[in-house]
């Protein structure tokens, strides 16, 4: 089985060499990677085309694209692969065996449609800081999987046709990753497995970590989408976005006001067993 990569790059030449050499040090070597650049200015397609230029399996198929679900959904429609997956540029896989487990794991079950793998937080300057635990409340195993879906982003795979099935909305900048991942797992068989597979780095543009009126905004289209616009968890969200907007347009002290907003509503959430959505 093939598996396809595609990496969606814009302006990440700090972390793209270290992404990239982590997919070609692999120890299973069936993968193609699809690297979708946004228009980098920083270096990133030179070093995209020097890849491509040293390994075949390398391909650049956009120098230009409307946005990350856009530079996804061109990859993919690119791709030859019967697995796919994204990984961030500024991502890594951890170790050598990691595509292997993902073969492994898809060919053991064979009427699985995706795989979901663990992973880390690691730093700016690579080293892991902790595992991730979506799984952390004490009352988890009580959850609606409609109150969260907890993939972990660079650590999902899933076969071709749940893309061709739910793809990846272009209109969504923050939360197309979430849609997709609803979609999958209120629909497809999802084979969980907790070996850690990649790193999911934490640095000052994490667009997951920011706290913007679109962003939440983004979030109450996915709690309507799951629910219905006028569930108890949407006007909750729209109260939240509507103080996100006043606070971000106040200059200066803006940006900490709109954090403390963000520690509230997640304490809020888990002490509601996530009856009440986090950002």
């Amino acid at each position: 089985m093939k598996i396809s990569i595609v990496i969606p790059s814009y302006n990440y030449a700090q972390f793209l060499t270290e992404c990239l050499n982590s997919i070609i040090n692999q120890s299973y070597d069936d993968f193609e990677v699809l690297i979708s650049d946004g228009g980098s200015t920083d270096g990133s397609v030179a070093i995209g085309e020097e890849f491509c230029a040293k390994d075949s399996r390398f391909r650049m198929v956009s120098y230009k694209d409307n946005g990350q679900a856009n530079a996804i959904n061109i990859g993919l429609r690119n791709a030859t692969g019967s697995i796919q997956c994204y990984l961030n540029a500024d991502d890594t896989f951890v170790c050598s065996n990691c595509l292997r487990w993902v073969i492994d794991a898809f060919s053991s079950y064979p009427g699985c449609r995706a795989v979901g793998f663990g992973g880390f937080f690691i730093g700016q300057n690579g080293r892991v800081i902790k595992e991730i635990n979506y799984r952390y409340h004490p009352f988890d195993h009580r959850y609606n999987y409609k109150r969260r879906t907890a993939f972990l982003q660079p650590g999902l795979f899933w076969r071709r046709d749940c893309w061709e099935r739910h793809g990846f909305n272009e209109k969504w900048h923050y939360a197309f990753d979430a849609l997709f991942f609803y979609k999958i797992i209120s629909s497809e068989f999802v084979l969980f497995d907790n070996r850690p597979v990649c790193g999911y780095r934490l640095h000052g543009e994490n667009k997951s970590l920011t706290i913007r009126p679109r962003r939440i905004a983004e979030l109450c289209c996915l709690e309507s989408f799951k629910y219905h616009p006028w569930h108890y968890r949407v006007l909750f969200l729209r109260i939240v976005s509507v103080s996100i907007a006043i606070f971000d347009a106040i200059p200066i002290v803006g940006q900490p006001l709109c954090q403390g907003i963000r520690m509230s509503v997640n304490t809020f959430a888990f002490l509601t067993c996530y009856r009440f959505p986090s950002v």
